[in-house]
């Protein structure tokens, strides 16, 4: 349903989850050690529950961001039935070079991967503090 190419390499949508534990593990000490004493320094109290509360926002946003996705595939299909009356397509049935690309989607895995850092690192975090 996402055009892959990149260059000489097909990416497929399996192959895209490999982003999201790479993103995780590179967000982990950007928030340790950037994000995390910023807020502190601009007298903001991090605590457990506020850094959870915000993650559960992130995925929220990943989710509409997900849904904008959608209708832009959506578009594209419409688009091209509009200027094809003869040759009506589906997502499925739509040509690799009219599709939306698959990198489309890096901004909700990056909106999850800000979410697992906020919320399950920091339960992790809570759990064994206790």
């Amino acid at each position: 349903r996402m055009n892959g190419k990149l260059g000489n390499v097909v990416i497929k949508p399996d192959q895209m989850q490999v982003f999201n534990p790479l993103l995780v593990l590179s967000l982990l000490p950007f928030f340790e050690g950037v994000v995390y004493p910023l807020l502190r320094k601009n007298g903001l109290k991090v605590r457990a529950t506020s850094r959870m509360v915000a993650g559960m926002v992130f995925v929220a946003l990943a989710f509409v961001v997900c849904g904008f996705v959608e209708l832009s595939m959506e578009a594209r299909v419409a688009t091209w039935n509009e200027d094809n009356v003869d040759d009506k397509r589906t997502l499925d049935t739509l040509d690799p070079e009219h599709q939306l690309h698959i990198l489309a989607t890096l901004p909700q895995i990056f909106l999850i991967g800000c979410g697992e850092v906020l919320t399950v690192v920091t339960g992790l975090e809570s759990a064994y503090a206790y």
